[in-house]
């Protein structure tokens, strides 16, 4: 896909945590607000309602663009193209834009889930593939493997962590990083240099770290069920900050904050932390 981040106007609205009457709603604000490109996971087991929230707004599938992702579970033979009927089926669509492989695989070896992921697209089922979580060493492997380039890798990306080395390698090769967890779950927050910023701007701290991400060329994807937020969140492009500043929202990553790591997947799903890569 050309220009990938100007189609997806660098902003994209997630639904991780997001079911049901308040997904449908989030949804429709996000839409009304400006929102284009929608991102959900077999993971999340929220891709019907999803599906749902679509089918009532009554929005064209060409007006808008969809990502989902495998689970590592379904990395196998036997259970991916399966997987991807039925998310395709739950999203009450033929196709996805994009078809991510949500974490490496947990035995350390992503021949074989590139592989079919490769097969999704040459069956038509994703219009685009790409990966998630995947550290400089994989995505380098994936553009080899893969006889289309990645689209995208989805990682951890907000100012508290030095996310440089892939963005940098990823521009390289003409790949766009895609951010989750862009405001650090709120840690962003307890930092001064951010709340100073925003006051100057009269803007939110979520807005200036977004901002900086978009400045950096990352597609920005932000997740909220309040309408004020939502518009918020799109709402990055309606101040400028300067260079000087960006410098300084830059220089937090010596925080070195990273909210997905190896220990924190195993506390929260053991068998998933064996997914964690060794990051740049």
């Amino acid at each position: 896909m050309e220009n990938f981040f100007k189609k997806t106007q660098g902003r994209c609205f997630g639904t991780f945590n997001l079911k049901g009457e308040q997904l449908a709603l989030s949804f429709k604000h996000a839409l009304e607000t400006g929102y284009n490109f929608f991102d959900t996971a077999q993971w999340y087991e929220n891709e019907f309602d999803l599906g749902e929230a679509i089918k009532k707004t009554g929005i064209k599938r060409s007006d808008i663009l969809i990502t989902t992702k495998v689970h590592p579970d379904n990395y196998k033979e036997e259970l991916f193209i399966n997987s991807v009927h039925k998310s395709l089926k739950d999203l009450n669509t033929d196709y996805v834009d994009v078809l991510l492989l949500h974490w490496p695989d947990k035995s350390g070896d992503n021949s074989l889930s590139l592989d079919l992921l490769q097969q999704t697209h040459d069956k038509g089922l994703a219009k685009f593939i790409g990966v998630s979580n995947y550290n400089i060493a994989m995505l380098n492997e994936a553009i080899s493997k893969l006889t289309v380039k990645p689209i995208t890798n989805q990682i951890e990306f907000h100012p508290l962590i030095d996310q440089s080395k892939i963005l940098n390698f990823a521009k390289s090769k003409n790949i766009d990083l895609s951010a989750y967890c862009s405001i650090a779950r709120g840690k962003i927050l307890e930092i001064s240099t951010l709340n100073n910023i925003a006051i100057k701007h009269n803007i939110s701290i979520a807005q200036v770290a977004q901002h900086w991400a978009y400045r950096k060329g990352v597609i920005v994807n932000s997740m909220s069920t309040k309408l004020n937020n939502i518009n918020d969140n799109f709402n990055i492009l309606n101040f400028e900050l300067s260079i000087e500043e960006m410098e300084q929202i830059s220089n937090l990553n010596s925080e070195n904050y990273r909210i997905v790591t190896r220990e924190r997947m195993n506390d929260k799903e053991p068998p998933m932390g064996k997914c964690v890569p060794d990051w740049d």
